[in-house]
């Protein structure tokens, strides 16, 4: 083969590594997305006196919660990954229904 070309076993195992790469960068994502969630809901609740800003800052949290939920079934991610998508989700949660957010069963 010339060295420009790949053998479909190279280009199998090129495949699985850019797929590896982008789980890993779906995964960093969320977890981002987790993180300004809390962030948000945090500020959410110290806003005692400024009620546009404390419904404002919830209401992106709440944002940012069902993102998260919509898209982590749409990649591979591994047990221990899963385990705290779903521990960070579990705190979010949470802190939106302890903000007034109320969700359904």
């Amino acid at each position: 083969m010339s060295p420009n070309h790949k053998t479909p076993a190279e280009l199998h195992e090129q495949t699985n590594v850019l797929r590896g790469e982008r789980n890993r960068i779906l995964f960093d994502f969320l977890l981002i997305d987790l993180d300004l969630s809390l962030s948000f809901v945090e500020a959410a609740l110290d806003y005692h006196n400024d009620e546009q800003k404390r419904e404002r800052n919830r209401a992106n949290a709440r944002k940012g919660y069902e993102a998260v939920q919509h898209f982590r079934n749409r990649f591979e991610i591994t047990i221990p990954q899963q385990n705290e998508l779903v521990a960070k989700l579990t705190k979010l949660k949470s802190a939106l229904e302890q903000a007034g957010e109320q969700f359904e069963e």
